[in-house]
């Protein structure tokens, strides 16, 4: 980041291939709709250009970048239900698959199951949706604090309720 901050684009291109899927499905999982999540991520990458000179790494952090990027990709997910007052449904294609092809074969039985999951996951509270995608890339605690500016003991208990909440809803569903 230092580097494309003074000017070189390879740099932004090897960093926006590593991590420019990992984002926008990211974003998908957070607001459920292709074209949007599309929007955020692009969104989100041109915060990245337009911010590059003030990103300063944060030697406490374990991935600096990995962790500024996913906290403009979550205040741009903020951005999106502010506007949209938070409306939740699955995506037009994610509903064609499981209409047209659930129960083919085992891969697109397990494309159903990511679909259900995330149709459980929509059914969240969005914080509290936020805080379980993030621990699913793969951030610690403290790492989605950081991103969600929060305190540690509010992710935990985020993550504590979700995770309540998606039993409630299997059970429900049973």
């Amino acid at each position: 980041m230092d580097k494309f901050s003074k000017g070189s684009h390879s740099c932004f291109e090897t960093l926006y291939g590593r991590y420019k899927d990992a984002v926008y499905r990211y974003a998908l999982k957070s607001v459920q709709d292709s074209a949007s999540a599309e929007d955020i991520a692009h969104e989100s990458w041109v915060s990245v250009i337009d911010k590059a000179e003030s990103f300063v790494p944060d030697a406490s952090l374990s991935q600096p970048f990995k962790q500024w990027l996913y906290r403009i990709a979550h205040n741009k997910v903020i951005d999106f239900w502010r506007k949209q007052k938070h409306i939740d449904y699955i995506d037009e294609d994610q509903q064609e698959i499981l209409e047209n092809e659930s129960g083919k074969d085992n891969h697109l039985e397990e494309q159903y199951l990511l679909v259900e999951v995330e149709r459980l996951l929509a059914q969240l509270p969005p914080i509290q949706r936020q805080s379980y995608l993030l621990q699913l890339e793969g951030f610690s605690l403290a790492e989605i604090a950081e991103i969600t500016n929060s305190q540690p003991e509010s992710v935990k208990s985020r993550l504590r309720y979700g995770k309540k909440k998606l039993q409630q809803l299997l059970e429900d569903e049973a």
